[in-house]
C-alpha cells in the first residue's frame, strides 16, 4: 500500500496543488480504465492509500533480478557460457534510461541511480564472463569495454577487463596505454594511484606473463561488481 500523500509527493515533486486529493482520485480512476474491464481491480483502495495488485512475474525488474541471480550462480560455478547467457538475458530487458518520461524528481532521484548501476554491473559481469569463455572473444568484446571505460572511468574492474581484452587481442601497447590512462585519471581526478589489482595487471603485462592469455584470469571476482545488488526492493514514496 502506498499512502496518498506519498503519491502526491511523487506526482507533484512535493508541491501538490490545492485540489490534489480530487485530482489524484481522477488519476486513479483513469488508471483503472486503462487496465481494461477485466483488470480494473488491479488497483485497490486501501486506506490511507492505494495498492497495486500484481504478481512478481508481471514486473520486469524482478525478471531482471532472477536472471542476475542465475548469472551470479553460474559465475560462481565457473560456467561462463551460462553466466554470459543469463547476464545477457538480464540486459535484454532494458530499453533506454529508466523513468525517462517521468517528470518526478522524488522518483528519478531515488531510483534511477540504483537502476543504472544495476544495469552497468550486469553489463560488466557479462563482459567478464565472455572473456573467460575463450581468448578468441577478446577482440570482439574490446570495443564495448572501451566505450564503457570512457563512460565510467572510475570503475577499475572495467579498466582491468579492457586491459585484458586488448592484451589477449595481441594489442599489448594499447593495453599498456589503457593503464596509463587509468593512472592519469586516478591521480588527477581522484587524487590517488590505481588500486593494487590494476597495478598487478600492469606488471604482469610488462613481464609478458603467458598466464594472462588463458581463460580463468580474475575468475574469483567475476561477480564482485554485483555483490551489492541484493534483492531489489525499490519503494516509491519512501
Amino acid at each position: 500500500m502506498v499512502p496518498v500523500d506519498s503519491l502526491a509527493k511523487a506526482i507533484w515533486d512535493a508541491r501538490p496543488p490545492a485540489t490534489w486529493t480530487v485530482t489524484l482520485r481522477n488519476y486513479v480512476r483513469r488508471l483503472r480504465l486503462a487496465f481494461g474491464p477485466d483488470n480494473q481491480d488491479r488497483i485497490v483502495t486501501r486506506p490511507p492509500g492505494y495498492l497495486l495488485r500484481v504478481d512478481r512475474g508481471d514486473i520486469d525488474l524482478f525478471a531482471f533480478e532472477n536472471f542476475r541471480k542465475a548469472g551470479m550462480a553460474a559465475a560462481r560455478a565457473a560456467d561462463w557460457r551460462l553466466a554470459s547467457a543469463k547476464f545477457g538475458e538480464a540486459e535484454s530487458l532494458w530499453r533506454g534510461t529508466p523513468f525517462a518520461d517521468v517528470p518526478s524528481r522524488p522518483i528519478t532521484d531515488t531510483h534511477v541511480p540504483y537502476l543504472q548501476e544495476a544495469r552497468l554491473a550486469v553489463q560488466e559481469a557479462r563482459l567478464h564472463a565472455d572473456l573467460q569463455l575463450s581468448p578468441l572473444n577478446a577482440a570482439s568484446v574490446a570495443p564495448e569495454l572501451q566505450r564503457l571505460a570512457m563512460l565510467h572511468p572510475a570503475r577499475e574492474h572495467l579498466r582491468l577487463l579492457l586491459m585484458l581484452a586488448l592484451y589477449r587481442s595481441g594489442r599489448q601497447s594499447d593495453a599498456l596505454a589503457a593503464y596509463r590512462e587509468a593512472w592519469q585519471f586516478s591521480t588527477s581526478e581522484l587524487g590517488t594511484e590505481p588500486g593494487p589489482a590494476l597495478k598487478a595487471m600492469h606488471q604482469r603485462m610488462l613481464a609478458g606473463d603467458p598466464g594472462l592469455r588463458q581463460p580463468g584470469v580474475f575468475a574469483d571476482d567475476a561477480y564482485a561488481s554485483l555483490a551489492f545488488l541484493v534483492a531489489i526492493r525499490p519503494r516509491y514514496g519512501r
